[in-house]
């Protein structure tokens, strides 16, 4: 018996995530898009995973720089994580988005609680996704909550308070 893919969505909607931005640079061009879809593969050696959709243009960038940066963004940031979301202002979205070139070149997202610059190891194909497997080569971080994301919207950190006590107060 195989799965619908409604109900497989539904049910990893209750995984809460935090929301990044992946990033590359290419040639003459800065490309970017939101990802919930990324985790911790290694400690020793250092190494993330990202998954990014078998149709993104940035597939191409990846490949030709052979490097990524992924910004975690913050409580604060939803209108970049919908600025960098589908396929909508891609020529627009860092006009529209302070950022800076990491030691490594790559495009950060100013602001951001953590990031990370790293270089490509391993690509594979699965499903509909590309599976890239990255060492991270310089990595930065902030003290700022996280944006979070939950059951298909954004969420914040409730610090001190049982989930009773919060579905109470709506």
């Amino acid at each position: 018996m195989e799965v619908e893919p409604d109900d497989f969505r539904n049910v990893l909607s209750r995984w809460a995530s935090g929301v990044a931005i992946l990033t590359s640079r290419g040639k003459d061009q800065l490309y970017g898009i939101t990802i919930t879809a990324f985790s911790a593969v290694s400690l020793d050696p250092p190494l993330v995973l990202v998954c990014v959709n078998a149709k993104s243009p940035l597939n191409e960038i990846i490949a030709e720089s052979k490097m990524m940066a992924i910004n975690i963004l913050n409580a604060g940031q939803r209108e970049i994580s919908e600025l960098f979301s589908g396929s909508g202002n891609a020529d627009l979205r860092f006009d529209r988005c302070e950022h800076h070139l990491g030691e490594g070149g790559m495009p950060l997202i100013d602001g951001a609680v953590a990031h990370l610059e790293c270089g490509v190891k391993d690509v594979l194909s699965s499903g509909d996704h590309i599976v890239y497997i990255a060492a991270p080569r310089t990595c930065r971080h902030a003290n700022r909550d996280p944006l979070l994301y939950f059951r298909g919207q954004y969420q914040e950190l409730i610090y001190g308070r049982r989930s009773e006590e919060r579905d109470e107060k709506k």
